[in-house]
């Protein structure tokens, strides 16, 4: 059985890129995603790797994503945490709103996606002892 990665933000740009490659070196790639339905959809067409959408900005989203592309693919052996967002302004114009944005998807999103994972494996291997 092939290992499994999960890319978050893993359809479009450098993810699609990592995903591709994982793919390409034999893993079962899951690829997660924010909202662009239509380029996730687009992504898995080309690729055949499977998408998954959810804010990694939130634990229970996260974890709910985790646990689907388990039951999908089986457990998580590699976890890129490349989802992230960027804003363009000035320091004067960018919305307090927007900074939480910017932290919680690119800072809280590797942050959550690398701990639900690791929960996960952590409950596998004390089940094991």
């Amino acid at each position: 059985m092939a290992r499994v990665a999960l890319v978050t933000g893993g359809s479009r740009g450098i993810g699609a890129a990592i995903s591709k490659a994982l793919k390409d070196a034999g893993y079962s790639v899951a690829a997660s995603y924010a909202g662009n339905d239509a380029a996730a959809a687009a992504f898995t067409a080309e690729t055949g790797i499977k998408t998954y959408k959810w804010n990694v900005g939130s634990y229970e989203d996260s974890a709910a994503g985790i646990a689907q592309v388990e039951a999908d693919l089986g457990p998580i052996d590699v976890v890129v945490a490349n989802a992230g967002i960027t804003m363009t302004g000035s320091v004067g114009t960018v919305t307090q709103t927007s900074r939480d944005e910017l932290y919680y998807y690119s800072v809280e999103g590797s942050s959550i996606s690398s701990k639900s994972s690791y929960l996960e494996c952590w409950d596998k291997v004390q089940g094991e002892s």
